[in-house]
């Protein structure tokens, strides 16, 4: 990502974008079977290494002295625990050997159909292949009521769904490995470097948005002139140069995208929550309680969220610039409020 001179007083962000869908595989995950681990000799292992161990706390800091704990700790768990290494299945556990026998004499039907080119041929391909998707469907389907848990009817007449199943652990655990999207931060590209670690993505988008906050202050330190390193400078020059600055615009945008949103000019629905009196603009959530926004027993927004942040700026607007239905005259009306305060 890269910022370059745009148009007017803006500034144009260069980015690449890898749009190639990226299998995330799970690596091997290392468990330690205690059941079968020699304790007593754990117990001998760390009481050698820990001997003097209060008599270190002076010579070393927190973090080094949890270091070497860790270390010896993991040290005598891999030499008297053993331990085994975990994998996850790849393959689809509702396709059985009947169902691979199938596929294995779709695929020589394919060739064949595809050496001799006749529509006989392909019409077999065709019609084998439909029979295979009839076969995966009904043993999947048999998968997931293998997984649904019996549960004991109270009454012999009872027909009711719920009295006769009951969803447990393995069924949720199902569900949530059909999920598509990640969790987390993508790879990210910074300098031609790809950055793959927790702490490297942290460090890259730290310094990127703090250059964003730059900007503007070295735009003002360059037009004065005035390169003092006085606390206070750069505040008294953004006052001097009536620059808007970028918490006033961010605000600015937030606000005038609410309107929009009210309006039905952009497709952000209005949670039904947000409740807006009768006879004035005003609007408000209901059951207010310390920072969290609730509806009976469910938690909705925290208070920086968008609807209950913009919800309190727009209550604070006069009631003339709430009337204002068009969206330009609108932002212009609030731009001139907000940047004369």
């Amino acid at each position: 990502m890269s910022i370059t001179d745009g148009m007017s007083d803006h500034q144009m962000i260069i980015t690449t974008v890898n749009a190639r869908p990226k299998v995330i595989k799970n690596k091997p995950r290392k468990i330690y079977q205690y059941k079968k681990g020699n304790m007593e000799n754990v117990k001998e292992y760390l009481n050698s290494k820990f001997n003097n161990f209060k008599e270190k706390i002076t010579e070393m800091n927190i973090e080094e002295y949890w270091t070497l704990f860790k270390t010896h700790l993991f040290q005598a768990m891999d030499l008297h625990i053993p331990s085994k290494n975990l994998t996850s299945r790849f393959n689809l556990p509702w396709v059985n050997q009947h169902i691979k026998k199938m596929i294995r004499k779709k695929d020589r039907l394919y060739k064949v159909a595809k050496k001799y080119q006749t529509k006989e041929h392909w019409d077999k391909f065709k019609q084998y292949r439909k029979a295979i998707k009839t076969e995966l469907n009904l043993s999947h389907k048999e998968y997931i009521f293998v997984m649904l848990e019996v549960r004991p009817s109270t009454s012999e007449a009872s027909t009711n769904t719920q009295d006769q199943y009951r969803i447990g652990k393995k069924y949720w655990k199902y569900i949530k490995s059909k999920k598509r999207e990640t969790v987390g931060v993508s790879t990210l590209k910074v300098n031609g470097e790809t950055i793959d670690s927790s702490k490297g993505k942290a460090e890259a988008l730290n310094a990127q948005f703090q250059s964003i906050e730059m900007v503007q202050r070295r735009a003002a330190r360059f037009i004065k002139s005035n390169y003092s390193r006085e606390p206070g400078t750069v505040t008294t020059l953004l006052e001097e140069l009536k620059l808007t600055p970028l918490e006033t615009r961010r605000k600015i945008a937030r606000i005038t995208l609410f309107h929009k949103a009210i309006h039905e000019k952009v497709a952000i629905p209005i949670p039904s929550h947000i409740l807006k009196p009768r006879r004035t603009s005003r609007l408000h959530q209901p059951n207010t309680k310390k920072d969290m926004y609730k509806s009976g027993q469910t938690k909705i927004f925290t208070n920086t969220a968008f609807f209950p942040r913009t919800i309190r700026d727009w209550n604070k607007l006069p009631d003339e610039l709430l009337e204002i239905e068009s969206s330009e005259e609108f932002k212009t009306k609030l731009t001139q409020l907000l940047c004369s305060g």
